[in-house]
């Protein structure tokens, strides 16, 4: 992520470059709040940092930052952040959002939902559910796994294939009989949506069809797909809709492509990284414009950026599905879509 901020740096070609000087202090083995007071002594502008969850939490008993910070990452929610703190990361909730608005675009308002099981997890889940609930959307079932788990019994559980079986079950008991049966899915579903690493999405999608629910569209956050493309792996992933980095995602990069000339290992969760760093040195120098003009945005190589008045960064990733194993990039949902879709929605998904 440094060499990332490094690499846009040298990149910016603005009057803006030549008057900063950038200092970088390792952070691993110091406590953050020391460290931050003492930076605060030396006439900085900016501070950029820290990566670690913990260590930006140490400033949340602080009213007020005396010299601003752009932190690498989300303070906890329960935590209010400090005017002056502006916080940026690769969030897995802004991809939740993200997902629970193209679902309700696309007139997807009863899904299913395959989440990890870990605090991770929780976000994410807490994400998605409050925007569903905002969208007029709603979660059937929420199964939560580990990847060692059984994927078959997780899937089934959540087609409601154990839930036919069982009942088939208790009739035969009741009546008896052996009765000829065939498990049938839940049929109140519109969609699932997974989020597993590649090595379990690889497994979950073609479970989905065994179990009945191959009609379902799929839709998942970026960690879905590797970052580079390998048709032959991901085949089993075809028809998954999923969200990524402009990094990732758009044919044409001029960045990503010098980037990648000079430095070819930097591809994958890494290439992520490296974009969110290359993100931070262009925020560093806009920060003022987002706090203080409405609908201000930045074109970054994680996303269309924009900020919250508390200071938080969201990103509006692009769109892509896997066809013959190799994502292709989707065209933007025009507004009008969205509008004209809306009405018909509201009335579908209105519970009462």
């Amino acid at each position: 992520m440094r060499d990332g901020g490094k690499g846009e740096y040298y990149e910016d070609d603005s009057a803006e470059r030549g008057k900063i000087s950038i200092r970088v202090v390792d952070t691993s083995d110091q406590n953050f709040r020391s460290l931050y007071d003492e930076l605060t002594k030396e006439e900085q502008d900016l501070i950029v940092g820290p990566l670690e969850k913990e260590s930006l939490a140490a400033l949340g008993d602080m009213s007020t930052l005396p010299v601003p910070v752009l932190g690498l990452n989300y303070l906890p929610r329960e935590v209010t952040a400090p005017d002056g703190l502006y916080q940026f990361g690769l969030s897995a909730e802004d991809e939740a959002r993200q997902i629970a608005n193209r679902l309700d675009a696309e007139g997807i308002d009863q899904i299913l939902v395959l989440i990890p099981t870990g605090n991770w997890g929780d976000r994410l889940e807490t994400a998605l559910l409050d925007q569903l609930a905002e969208n007029g959307g709603i979660a059937l079932d929420i199964e939560r796994y580990f990847r060692e788990d059984n994927l078959r019994a997780v899937t089934a559980d959540l087609l409601g294939i154990t839930v036919s079986r069982d009942r088939a079950i208790d009739v035969e008991r009741t009546a008896g009989i052996d009765v000829e049966f065939e498990p049938r899915r839940r049929q109140d579903a519109d969609g699932i949506v997974m989020v597993a690493e590649p090595t379990v999405a690889r497994q979950f999608k073609p479970l989905f069809a065994f179990y009945f629910g191959g009609d379902l569209p799929v839709y998942s956050p970026s960690m879905v797909y590797e970052g580079n493309p390998d048709p032959s792996r991901d085949r089993d992933l075809n028809g998954v809709t999923f969200t990524d980095t402009p990094w990732v995602l758009e044919k044409k990069n001029r960045f990503r492509d010098i980037v990648k000339e000079a430095m070819p290992d930097v591809r994958g969760q890494l290439g992520r990284l490296f974009a969110m760093g290359a993100d931070a040195w262009n925020l560093s120098k806009r920060l003022p414009l987002l706090r203080q003009v409405d609908g201000a945005t930045i074109d970054g190589q994680t996303g269309v950026l924009t900020m919250t008045p508390q200071g938080s960064i969201h990103r509006e990733q692009l769109w892509a599905r896997f066809s013959e194993g190799t994502p292709e990039q989707l065209p933007s949902l025009e507004p009008e879509e969205t509008e004209s879709d809306a009405p018909a929605m509201e009335g579908a998904s209105n519970p009462n």
